[in-house]
Order: C-alpha cells, then sequence, then structure tokens
C-alpha cells in the first residue's frame, strides 16, 4: 500500500490586489481596509493526505524556554481502542515507571485496598474521544522491560509486560469532579471533593506481596526501587467493547498526576493510612500507538485516489501536506509588500457531527533532525501575532484560518525557502503566550475531514492581499 497519494490540485481562490499603504505593516491590514478589491485567480495549491512521521513519545525529549528550563511537551497520555468508520481503528497505550516516595510500612502492615488513580485532563473535551457512551475496559499489567531514562522510545514501540495487576470495566463517564473519603491520621475520616479522575482496583493479593511486604531499604532506594517493579502498562480490551470504543486522555506528568495509593493499617495504628507511588513527569514514560486504515476512505486516498477531501488525525495519524509552486508569479512585474495572506480550510458539513473537529491545528514545516518541529516565522512571533495566526477551529464558519503573512512574504523577498507546509495536530510548549517549541501530536485523539481541491463546494484556498 503506498503511504503517500497522489497531489492534489487547488485553484488559488484568493489573489485580493488593493491599493494599500505603501509600508504596511508585518501582520497585515485589518478586515475593513481589504475593500474595493480586485480578485484574480492566477495560481495553484498542491496538497495531498500524508500520515504523520514516526514520532518519539518518550518525555526524554524536553523543550527549553528562554529562563533555561527544561519542559516535558506531552502531559497527557492517550489510553484506548478506537473504530472510527472514516478513519479505521486506533489502538493507544501508555507506559510508565511507578516512583517510591521512601519511607516504611510500619509493623505488620495489613493491605485494605489497593487502587490506580488516573486524573483526566482539566476540559472534559480533552480526556474522551470516540463513543462516549461505550462500556470499555482498561486493564493495567505489569512491564517486566526497563524504561531507560536515557533512550528514545517512537510510536511504534512495545514493552514486554508480566501478569494483569488491575481493570476496570466501566461506561465512559468523565464527571467535572467526584466525591472521595478523605482519610484523617487520628480523626474520623471525611469527603472531600476531588478532580475529576478514574480509580482502578488492583489486585490486593499481588500488591501485599510486592509492595507492602517489601524490604524497606529497596523502598528508600529509587533507584534499586525501578529495578526491583519497572512500572505499568495501561491498554484497552478491544474484545469487550460495547460499540466502537473510545480513547481516553491522563494526566501522568504533573507533580500532582496520577498514583497507585496503597491503603493499610499495622498492629500500632487501627486507622486506616495511606501510601502513594506516583506516575509523574520524573518518570520514564512512553506512548504506543497504531492506526489500522483497512477498508475505509483514507485507505482509498493513500493507495492515490482523489476524492476531493483531505484527511488529518492526532496521535501521530495523518496531516495534510501543501506546497504554492506558483506563488512567485506575484512578483513577475516587481517587488510587492504582503499586507495579509491567510490559508482557509472547510471542514466538510456533516463529517464533525458524531466526532467533533479538531479544536486547534497548527501549519508547519515538518520535523526537523532532532525530532522537533519547524516552524514557520508567522508562529515565533510576539503574542499578539500568534494570536492572529489561529489555526483555531471556527465553529461559526466551520473553518480553520491561519495566517502566514510573513512566510508568504519571506519567500518573495527568497529570505525562506518555498517548502511543503504541513497541517496537522501538534503537542506544544508554551511561556507568556509564546511558542517554545513543539513534536507531532501525540497527547489526545481528534480528527477532521477538509474539503480539497476536487471538493466542488469546500476548496482549500489562500487569499492574499498585496500592495505594489
Amino acid at each position: 500500500m503506498k503511504l503517500i497519494s497522489r497531489g492534489l490540485l487547488l485553484p488559488l481562490t484568493g489573489f485580493l490586489l488593493l491599493q494599500a499603504c505603501d509600508n504596511p505593516g508585518l501582520i497585515g491590514l485589518e478586515d475593513q481596509q481589504f475593500q474595493n478589491g480586485v480578485v484574480i485567480d492566477t495560481a495553484t495549491i498542491l496538497t495531498q493526505t500524508v500520515p504523520v512521521e514516526r514520532t518519539r513519545t518518550d518525555n526524554n525529549l524536553l523543550i527549553r524556554d528562554f529562563s533555561g528550563f527544561f519542559y516535558n511537551p506531552i502531559s497527557y497520555r492517550a489510553v484506548g481502542h478506537f473504530k472510527d468508520p472514516v478513519f479505521g481503528s486506533t489502538d493507544a497505550r501508555s507506559f510508565s515507571q511507578v516512583f517510591s516516595t521512601g519511607g516504611h510500612f510500619g509493623e505488620n502492615p495489613v493491605l485494605d485496598s489497593a487502587v490506580l488513580i488516573l486524573r483526566y485532563p482539566p476540559l472534559s473535551t480533552q480526556a474522551v474521544y470516540g463513543d462516549t457512551l461505550s462500556r470499555v475496559n482498561i486493564v493495567v499489567n505489569e512491564i517486566t522491560e526497563e524504561l531507560v531514562d536515557t533512550a528514545e522510545y517512537y510510536s511504534d514501540r512495545l514493552f514486554e509486560t508480566g501478569q494483569i495487576i488491575g481493570s476496570s470495566e466501566f461506561y465512559i463517564n468523565r464527571n467535572d469532579s467526584i466525591m472521595l473519603q478523605a482519610i484523617v491520621k487520628d480523626g474520623p475520616d471525611s469527603l472531600i471533593k476531588s478532580p475529576p479522575q478514574l480509580r482502578i482496583k488492583l489486585d490486593p493479593a499481588y500488591f501485599t506481596s510486592r509492595f507492602v511486604n517489601i524490604d524497606t531499604s529497596i523502598l528508600n532506594d529509587q533507584e534499586e526501587f525501578l529495578e526491583y517493579f519497572k512500572g505499568i502498562s495501561l491498554s484497552m480490551d478491544s474484545t469487550a467493547l460495547s460499540s466502537n470504543g473510545a480513547l481516553i486522555s491522563f494526566n501522568l506528568a504533573s507533580e500532582e498526576a496520577s498514583e497507585i495509593r496503597l491503603y493499610y493499617r499495622t498492629n500500632d495504628n487501627a486507622d486506616t493510612v495511606s501510601k502513594s507511588f506516583p506516575l509523574n513527569s520524573a518518570a520514564t514514560q512512553a506512548s504506543y500507538i497504531q492506526h489500522n486504515y483497512s477498508n475505509t476512505p483514507v485507505a482509498d486516498v493513500l493507495n492515490g485516489t482523489d476524492d476531493g477531501m483531505l484527511y488529518v488525525q492526532s496521535l501521530q495519524g495523518l496531516q495534510t501536506r501543501l506546497s504554492f509552486p506558483y506563488l512567485t508569479d506575484l512578483i513577475d512585474s516587481g517587488k510587492v509588500n504582503i499586507n495579509k495572506a491567510e490559508l482557509i480550510l472547510s471542514v466538510i458539513p456533516g463529517t464533525g457531527t458524531t466526532y467533533p473537529p479538531i479544536p486547534q491545528m497548527s501549519i508547519h514545516q515538518g520535523p526537523g533532525d532532532n525530532g522537533f518541529i519547524r516552524h514557520i516565522v508567522d508562529t515565533y512571533a510576539n503574542s499578539t501575532v500568534a494570536t492572529l495566526f489561529s489555526g483555531v477551529y471556527q465553529k461559526e464558519t466551520n473553518t480553520y484560518r491561519f495566517n502566514i503573512t510573513r512566510y508568504i512574504q519571506a519567500i518573495l523577498n527568497e529570505e525562506a525557502d518555498d517548502d511543503s507546509l504541513y497541517v496537522s495536530v501538534l503537542n506544544n510548549v508554551y511561556q507568556r503566550n509564546q511558542l517554545m517549541g513543539s513534536i507531532n501530536g501525540v497527547s489526545r485523539a481528534a480528527r477532521v475531514v477538509l474539503g480539497g481541491g476536487e471538493h466542488p463546494d469546500y476548496k482549500a484556498r489562500l487569499e492574499i492581499v498585496y500592495s505594489k
């Protein structure tokens, strides 16, 4: 099967010519100044639907900010199995070390229960994608293969696992918050309001043997503990789905992220106490992501069939590649000043009804040798311009708009190469609204179907306002 489809020819439907100021601003003129323009149609956009490149998913790939601090671009990990009628099936699994917090369990500890607490992203729209009414089964396995904190792990990497140590079968119901019983030492327990989370009961016999009865010296030596217990894997049982399934994102990166929590009693304390074993950004983590496009419209496009549409999918799925081969025709008669250049992509009506369109996409030049995304100059700008750069889904018009004024001007000035651009989903790191860096999106599931060059009603277009 070919992985790259034929190029789709798109007419450039928006060259707008008007008399503008001789020294226009870099970010373009306001909309009310785009009056009395003359529309011309002299160029072509070439587009393709192509797979996203093989992507690193480990959290050893860090992005540095202006202050010298490093940030993990992968805040959330996707877990699940989802069957999409257009995009086929997606299987996502997560692997993580579990840290010891040291200390000891006391004298003659008796385990009451063991729970894996997986915290959701703050917004419900970020947490679940797919059939939100599905009954699903999340399975927890022990990892038997070491996760190395200096290694590079890619999305096709599976780790060896041992026995199942817990599972939870449930109907997806991501609430805003839940009420939990908080353990108060030497006092009555109380109910507290907690952030949205999934709580999976773990095998008490396993955790009594492997954790409660552990030698204290292992608990207090992180390196020795990670050799003793290498971590856990999270997956969804695809055979137990009640319908199409879903992909669920969990917070495994923040300081108050997910954890294994053991509740136990000791001889010298009648009260139940607890001990936490966190999964956070300090732990080495990786994700496995597999897409199967067999017998879908996407498979036909990847095999060369032109259906007039473009497909974008997160979790290292699909992206749109585009270029402007005749753009330099604009300067055949002399230098021009680009006041505004905007790429507009339209969502095909009806394709986002059941599964909502991607909330925001990015336009870029693909990954560099180090795995980081190469952005165009419009992206690396002050917060005002970055806001105008957009890429946010606009529900009112059912479109995405990208302000690429600086990029187009740089090409015409021969200050930038006219390379292909890509429209896709990224994991971005921001500081004070300014972009620090990006990798391909591997955290949250989403997809969208866009109009391509052969679509009769929803063609992609580039609108340019310029002056001589």
